[in-house]
């Protein structure tokens, strides 16, 4: 069940969606405490016409000069059932430096396709048989990643991103860094 609020008031419900609430209006709380920390909001819009469960995972680390620390982390699953719309909240110390992972899995199906039986031949003189064998799925998803309401990145994302030059690529993993 889902409800959405215009300034604090009930506008709409729906059993359609997995979040508790949605807000809009000015009368929202801050999430963070707006002078000590920086909001980070990481939103995406996943395969809704999947058939098989998997799992984004990603990690929001602040970032200085010698080291690095996790502030939050988890993972964003999909699949069968699931709610393709995820939205993160997340407060870091204002004025730090920020780097925002996320990977995508490798996810695999077995699929039958004609091969040639001889390797050394192709084409007409060829003898062709069927052969399982397992495929890498491409997966799409669409995100946006913000700290204090400057978009940092907005992407459409292949995951194994294909090139027509060079055929599919490794394009598992983005990071994103933040702040000044």
């Amino acid at each position: 069940l889902m409800r959405s609020f215009f300034d604090g008031k009930l506008v709409h419900r729906s059993d359609s969606w997995l979040f508790d609430s949605v807000q809009f209006g000015d009368s929202c709380k801050p999430r963070c405490n707006q002078e000590y920390e920086s909001l980070v909001e990481f939103f995406m819009f996943g395969d809704r016409y999947t058939k098989f469960e998997y799992e984004y995972e990603w990690d929001l680390s602040v970032v200085n000069s010698s080291s690095s620390a996790s502030v939050s982390s988890g993972v964003v699953p999909q699949g069968p059932g699931i709610s393709p719309l995820v939205h993160k909240i997340m407060c870091i110390p204002k004025g730090s430096c920020s780097s925002f992972f996320i990977a995508a899995p490798n996810v695999t199906r077995e699929v039958v396709r004609l091969v040639p039986e001889d390797d050394s031949q192709e084409g007409p003189n060829a003898t062709y048989v069927n052969a399982t064998v397992n495929e890498r799925v491409s997966l799409y998803a669409v995100y946006n990643l913000a700290m204090d309401d400057i978009t940092y990145r907005k992407v459409e994302w292949w995951s194994p991103k294909y090139s027509y030059v060079l055929g599919r690529s490794d394009d598992n993993d983005q990071t994103t860094n933040m702040g000044s």
